[in-house]
């Protein structure tokens, strides 16, 4: 019988240490493009060899997330008086 391996809940996600790509962006709810551009950018420090992507830890991607999030404008606001 051949063991069937699950996606990780949300919550599993949160209590690892380090992350493949996959569950990088399914954490963040984000495209694994987006992580991997971040990555070989040099914006999100990672574990690669070669071309692969082999793991990010923990504290790289929420200290990236953060960085992303601060660097993001603010939508326009039509605040009439």
């Amino acid at each position: 019988m051949t063991e069937r391996r699950t996606h990780p809940s949300p919550e599993d996600l949160l209590q690892q240490d380090r992350y493949t790509p996959d569950e990088a962006a399914e954490l963040l709810e984000i495209g694994i493009d987006v992580v991997r551009h971040a990555v070989f950018t040099g914006d999100l420090r990672a574990q690669v060899v070669e071309h692969d992507i082999i793991s990010i830890d923990r504290v790289d991607v929420l200290a990236w997330w953060r960085a992303s999030e601060a660097e993001e404008p603010l939508p326009d606001e039509d605040i009439s008086i």
